[in-house]
């Protein structure tokens, strides 16, 4: 084809169809891997309040 007019609208519309459908799977991966991370950190932000409660539980225990 040497310009867009020429090219048969079914093509342009599947063509479109793809974009459209990469656009929302890029989108639907990019919060997918957002959402990871975010619940990696909050993972390791627990782990280590819990790791750092459960030494002070000892350090008072010990005390005593």
């Amino acid at each position: 084809y040497v310009s867009r007019d020429e090219v048969p609208a079914e093509i342009v519309e599947n063509e479109r169809r793809i974009a459209e459908a990469t656009a929302r799977a890029e989108s639907i991966q990019a919060a997918a891997t957002e959402k990871a991370s975010y619940e990696m950190s909050a993972a390791r932000i627990d782990a280590e309040n819990i790791t750092s409660i459960a030494e002070k539980d000892i350090e008072t225990m010990r005390a005593d």
